[in-house]
């Protein structure tokens, strides 16, 4: 049964008491609603009464982390036994309400998402969430604000992967091996190349097909919505902007894990190195000497 949370109800966070308004978002896994302050200050207070992987840790991981490009929370409780956290009333659209231009993409997005994700990753998060409904981009600002936080997980000590259940994401964002082996600093990457596939598509193409058809696809090296011949026979030298972040979306999107690029490949993109989408022989470790320019 759904939470119910009406008009004027008194919600205690850690930090400061607040008195909800109205509703302004629904999904299966949480209710958003917008709240006050003993202050009079507006928040928006989100309560999760469905399944999530939020936990008293990843409440300090975003309270201490303050990282650039993550949404910043502002307190956090406990509500009939399920989790809220509450954090500034952003008038913000996510990216698959907006137009988004090729520009924009290079020059704002990858660079700053891709930069929150290292962040976390070096923290031993992952973030598991990824996609367009999760990432808000404030036009005025041209800064980019990561809200998909109810599948954060800690990676328990030298472990590189963790099979603890992910809930919500559509199979589109879910890396090939996943289901095997768990998620995996390398399958956010994934994550991150469908993402950026659909922001330039305008949607979500891999929705169109199987999960079976999509992953047997990407065996054979085809990507929906990606003529990977075109940019197999174009030398890079000519490539259009469009071109550049198709490329970089297949080098996100390989199959396999181990070959899948990362942050020093994206690095190496956005500083405008051409690299190989797959090397011979032992994977390389990229050490682009300049630093990744959140512009």
């Amino acid at each position: 049964m759904r939470l119910s949370i009406p008009p004027g109800t008194e919600i205690k966070g850690k930090k400061n008491k607040y008195i909800v308004g109205n509703i302004v978002g629904i999904s299966e896994r949480s209710i958003t609603v917008l709240c006050r302050d003993d202050k009079n200050q507006k928040h928006r207070l989100k309560v999760f009464d469905g399944d999530s992987s939020i936990n008293s840790q990843s409440y300090k991981f975003f309270a201490e982390v303050k990282t650039r490009g993550l949404l910043p929370l502002e307190d956090y409780g406990e509500i009939a036994g399920r989790p809220f956290y509450v954090y500034r009333n952003y008038n913000v659209q996510n990216v698959e309400q907006q137009i988004i231009s090729i520009d924009l993409l290079v020059k704002r997005i990858i660079p700053q998402i891709s930069y929150v994700m290292n962040e976390v990753h070096s923290s031993r998060y992952l973030l598991r969430d990824i996609a367009t409904e999760h990432l808000l981009f404030d036009a005025n600002t041209s800064e980019i604000i990561y809200t998909g936080l109810s599948n954060f997980v800690k990676l328990q000590g030298k472990s590189t992967a963790i099979k603890e259940t992910g809930y919500g994401q559509h199979y589109s964002y879910i890396a090939p091996e996943v289901e095997q082996y768990g998620y995996s600093l390398a399958s956010d990457y994934f994550s991150l190349g469908v993402l950026l596939l659909s922001i330039i598509k305008g949607r979500n193409v891999i929705q169109d097909i199987s999960r079976n058809a999509f992953i047997e696809g990407l065996k054979a090296g085809k990507v929906p919505g990606i003529d990977v011949a075109h940019l197999k026979n174009t030398p890079p030298d000519m490539y259009s902007n469009e071109d550049k972040v198709l490329y970089l979306i297949l080098g996100l999107m390989i199959p396999n894990p181990n070959q899948r690029w990362g942050y020093s490949e994206i690095k190496c993109w956005c500083n405008n190195q051409f690299i190989p989408l797959v090397r011979n022989g032992d994977r390389v470790n990229y050490q682009y000497s300049q630093p990744l320019i959140l512009r």
